[in-house]
Formats: C-alpha cells, sequence, structure tokens
C-alpha cells in the first residue's frame, strides 16, 4: 500500500501499488531462467573461459565453479534485498521513494542493453577473470 497526500485536505489516502512487486517479480523469473540456463550449457561458464584464455589465462575448473558460484548468489541475492528495501520502506511512510529505486533497479536487470542479467550477461561484468 502506498500513502498519497488527497490534494486539497491534506489527509493520507492509501492506495494499493504492485508495480514494485511485479516488476520484482520479472526480475525474480528472469534470474530463475538464467540460472537453469546455466545449468543446462554451462554459458558463464564457458563466457569466463574464454574471457581468461583471452589475456593468456587457463584457470582450473574450481576457480571456474567458484566464480560462477559467486556470480549466482549474488544475482539471487538482488530481490531479496529489494523486496526487503520495499517493506523496510513502507514501515518508514517512504515506499514511494524506494518504489523508484526497485523501477531502476529491476530495469538495469531486465535490459540487456543497459548491462542487465540477459542470460548472465550483467554476471559477466561482475565476475573477475580467476588468475
Amino acid at each position: 500500500m502506498i500513502a498519497r497526500p488527497a490534494a486539497r485536505d491534506k489527509k493520507v489516502t492509501v492506495l494499493p501499488d504492485l508495480g514494485a512487486f511485479m516488476s520484482l517479480e520479472a526480475v525474480e523469473r528472469m534470474i530463475s531462467d538464467a540460472l537453469a540456463d546455466e545449468q543446462r550449457t554451462g554459458r558463464l561458464a564457458n563466457a569466463l573461459r574464454e574471457r581468461a584464455a583471452a589475456y593468456g589465462r587457463s584457470p582450473a575448473e574450481k576457480e571456474v565453479r567458484g566464480a560462477v558460484d559467486f556470480v549466482r548468489e549474488y544475482v539471487e541475492h538482488v530481490p531479496i534485498y529489494l523486496r526487503g528495501g520495499l517493506e523496510a520502506a513502507r514501515e518508514v511512510g517512504r515506499e514511494l521513494e524506494m518504489r523508484d529505486v526497485v523501477s531502476a533497479a529491476s530495469t538495469y536487470w531486465l535490459d540487456s542493453d543497459a548491462g542487465g542479467l540477459g542470460s548472465f550477461r550483467g554476471g559477466y561484468r561482475a565476475c573477475p577473470v580467476p588468475a
């Protein structure tokens, strides 16, 4: 529920707004799909190996797995933190402001051109090349 001031009488009207939660659900679906894709194809692990090779490196399988696990854990936590932020903001009457933050974050995650997840595309940028 979002509190919005009424036009003239300065009373607060509470209106339901599920927009931020809906965008979080879309991010969660994208993350779930990307994780399933990685499980099936090893796309991120292969990209990490290719990136390392481009720098003359040959990471051990343990290092590649560690990098993939880091990215997986990172992306799994994004919606959890955003949802927690929304809930905390609601408790202090700042849900409108936090909804804007969640909207911007969701746009980042859903828009692969902006560097978002898109089959772990965002994860590629977050992951260092193993030595």
